[in-house]
């Protein structure tokens, strides 16, 4: 899964860029099952999010990667009512 957080701050973000995004990481090897755009402090696309991941788990951890200040324990902290 790849979930690009605070996309509230970028002027556009539909599904053309978020399957450019996927295919990019997929060019490089990377298997991406879908993408998402989210803001995690407002929670808008967490749930959806939360919905795609859990399914696809099949017992398997989860990890949060990303640089710093992108929200990862935000993203984390608004996940776990979904779950």
């Amino acid at each position: 899964m790849l979930a690009v957080n605070k996309g509230d701050l970028l002027p556009r973000l539909d599904h053309r860029e978020l399957r450019y995004l996927r295919d990019r990481l997929q060019s490089k090897g990377l298997r991406v099952l879908s993408a998402h755009a989210v803001c995690a402090s407002s929670g808008q696309g967490v749930g959806d999010l939360v919905d795609a991941i859990l399914p696809a788990l099949g017992g398997r951890d989860v990890f949060v990667c990303g640089s710093v200040n992108v929200g990862k324990s935000t993203l984390v902290t608004a996940a776990a009512p979904h779950e």
